[in-house]
């Protein structure tokens, strides 16, 4: 049986205005057997960094053929690019706005993009500040219907980077830090799993939060004691500083993720 085409949606939109919705309307009436996915729509306005990190996590857990919508643009309007991308040899497609949401994830491996251009692929009258209905949308859904990228517009050869930021590997320390606060309070970092050292104990790692201890690293949130700070590897295998039962962001007086480091050491 064949797979049914998947478009997964990442905006800042909310979801108490009628904006998702019109964008999920426009995509099913041009391709009505869609599979629509919310990656999240509560991302902070604006707040590119955390957009591309969602993706950038949620991506390889997607059906294979899928294309993913990343609308969190400030510059909506302007003459910043509306963009196609292949993610080449990843049976992976983006849509989105040229402004660094997309390229953490498009230039993890090679990839192709384009501008949307084509009439196909633009609503005929398009909104200056709504181009998540009138752009991305009709060409996230040609994508998905089997277009290529460059049927959508003439080829980019350079994107906008936004760069993530990498932890610093020492000898027997870790220096990374906190990327953003989830829902729960956890503070997620970013520190993989993979990037800590192999045949040192659990017990044994210590990890600096802002010039706060914490002592060993734990498998999961309820194997802490109540309402204790821990670390655990968190479900996108990023090291992640949470309460049992509570909020650590709270718990360490944090109301954002600004510059907040983390260093994971052991003797």
């Amino acid at each position: 049986m064949p797979q049914r085409p998947t478009i997964a949606l990442l905006t800042d939109f909310g979801t108490r205005e009628g904006y998702v919705a019109a964008i999920k309307g426009v995509i099913l009436r041009r391709l009505p057997d869609a599979t629509l996915i919310d990656i999240s729509h509560e991302v902070t306005a604006h707040d590119v960094t955390t957009g591309a990190l969602l993706l950038l996590d949620v991506a390889p857990y997607l059906p294979p053929g899928a294309v993913c919508v990343g609308v969190i643009d400030p510059g909506v309007g302007t003459a910043r690019l509306p963009l196609a991308i292949e993610c080449v040899g990843r049976a992976l497609h983006l849509v989105g706005p040229d402004n660094g949401l997309l390229f953490p994830l498009a230039s993890a491996g090679e990839f192709r993009a384009h501008a949307i251009t084509s009439a196909a692929a633009v609503a005929p009258a398009i909104s200056a500040t709504f181009h998540g209905r009138d752009l991305f949308a009709p060409a996230a859904a040609l994508l998905a219907a089997g277009a290529t990228v460059d049927q959508l517009g003439p080829a980019v050869p350079r994107l906008v980077e936004l760069q993530l930021p990498r932890p610093v590997f020492e000898d027997r320390r870790r220096c990374g830090q906190i990327l953003r606060i989830d829902r729960f309070g956890n503070l997620i970092s970013n520190i993989l799993r993979s990037d800590l050292p192999l045949g040192v104990a659990a017990e044994a790692l210590r990890f600096d939060v802002g010039g706060v201890i914490v002592n060993g690293l734990s498998l999961s949130y309820g194997l802490a004691a109540p309402a204790a700070l821990l670390a655990t590897v968190g479900g996108f295998d990023r090291i992640e500083i949470a309460v049992n039962g509570g909020s650590a962001a709270e718990r360490l007086g944090l109301v954002s993720e600004m510059s907040i480091p983390l260093i994971v050491s052991w003797d």
